[in-house]
């Protein structure tokens, strides 16, 4: 009964057209600062994929060493990304957005003074415990500004953050690694991790002023019978799903299954965003300004699929088919890839493919869990899928490192990542559609 009143306030023409407004007024006012905060983010996550072009040769860390710094940046990452969430949820997001970002930034700047394999682990493990949280906190926070109907072009809007970190890292680490290279006397790639960082840190004292706050009746931005209308509608809709507690929706199996398909999906995209560079170096390329704008080419067009995806997602309100479908072509993608090693036509149009698909699938992903929780369930469920999700994190640089460095056959890692890939499509068509399709 009450998610069809829902349905019927959605519905109304005029609800209809409050609602369309409300909502290209919320994009304008929240996103762009999101946005670009989850760029910066991103591209301090993994721009070490940049500085490994020369990072390799001056420390002299092997494929080992590189898979498990990268990695380990997800192990802090997980196990405190509940607990951020929760803190994010109780304070408000304004204060505690921008306290990552803050600390994000002045770590991924520290990276630079990086001279041993320990230094280089601390770092990255200490990165990641700054940045636990972040997005599941923005995904909450989003929850309470656009209501289920409009969320999965919302997150999309949002995800655009992930491709464009491919974008804008492929151009500016590429180029900051090439031209500041031996500025008074340190490596290129030490300068691309300050220059990279710093910004970063100045996006979180703008958060601590500029982000509202989550009180629908304070947006100013909104007229009147735009904040009742979109109020009314949250709450209507919060109010439709079953209450669960906190521990109780932790512990839900379901809970558990999200969990392994966003490990799946961010197993191949992490492993994507990382390795991008390294596999176009290996069809022959060896100039690192060519090698970042060959790799910012995929990112592009996974921006637009996440756009598109996003429009049919909200139309049709078909979840799962548009979370598995893209999964499964950027599957098959990436088994063009490791078809054809060391071709660089064929792998850069299958790696275009492959991050179209693959990080496609991703915002349309994060539209099932709302579907199913509320609350402080709400906040911990989507940190803890975030978490189990992020892991791959670890276990994917890890293995797909280990794996260079003891075979020749560099593919077997590209197979790996597409298997993990398409397991996610088969689980995600899996869930039962009287949930989550709604």
């Amino acid at each position: 009964m009450a998610y069809a009143a829902v349905t019927e306030i959605a519905n109304a023409p005029d609800g209809a057209h409050e609602l369309e407004t409300a909502f290209r007024k919320n994009v304008w006012r929240l996103l762009p600062l999101l946005l670009v905060s989850l760029l910066f983010v991103s591209l301090d996550r993994i721009n070490v994929a940049y500085a490994k072009l020369q990072m390799d040769q001056e420390l002299g860390f092997g494929e080992a060493v590189y898979g498990l710094g990268a990695g380990i940046f997800f192990i802090s990452y997980s196990l405190l990304d509940v607990p951020s969430n929760l803190i994010l949820a109780r304070i408000g997001a304004r204060g505690w957005l921008g306290r990552i970002l803050i600390t994000v930034g002045v770590l991924s700047a520290c990276t630079a003074f990086v001279s041993s394999v320990g230094q280089f682990y601390l770092v990255r493990f200490l990165l990641g415990a700054a940045e636990a949280g972040f997005f599941p906190g923005v995904l909450y926070y989003l929850t309470q500004w656009f209501p289920g109907r409009q969320r999965a072009r919302a997150i999309a809007w949002l995800y655009i953050a992930f491709p464009l970190s491919g974008v804008v890292g492929g151009f500016l680490s590429g180029h900051a690694i090439a031209s500041l290279h031996n500025f008074l006397g340190l490596s290129g790639w030490r300068w691309m991790f300050v220059a990279e960082g710093l910004p970063t840190a100045i996006l979180g004292a703008a958060c601590l002023f500029l982000l509202p706050g989550s009180d629908i009746a304070g947006a100013a931005w909104l007229t009147l019978k735009e904040r009742t209308g979109l109020a009314e509608l949250l709450a209507q809709e919060q109010a439709s799903k079953p209450q669960r507690s906190l521990l109780k929706a932790l512990g839900e199996p379901a809970t558990w299954l999200l969990g392994l398909i966003m490990f799946c999906i961010s197993f191949t995209t992490i492993g994507l965003s990382l390795f991008i560079p390294t596999i176009i170096r290996e069809t022959g390329l060896t100039s690192s300004a060519s090698i970042g704008n060959l790799s910012a080419l995929p990112f592009v067009c996974g921006s637009l699929a996440m756009i598109l995806l996003a429009q049919s997602n909200d139309r049709t309100r078909r979840r799962r088919l548009h979370t598995a479908i893209p999964a499964l072509v950027g599957g098959i993608a990436l088994i063009v890839v490791a078809l054809n090693p060391g071709d660089l036509a064929p792998t850069i149009v299958a790696l275009t493919v492959a991050v179209g698909g693959s990080m496609g699938a991703l915002p349309m992903f994060w539209t099932l869990p709302p579907a199913r929780y509320g609350g402080m369930a709400s906040a911990g469920s989507l940190a803890l899928i975030n978490g189990l999700g992020n892991l791959s994190g670890f276990v994917g640089p890890y293995a797909t490192g280990w794996i260079r460095s003891v075979s020749t056959q560099h593919n077997i890692a590209v197979y790996l990542m597409a298997g993990t890939v398409v397991l996610a499509s088969i689980l995600t068509l899996g869930l039962p559609g009287q949930i989550y399709d709604r």
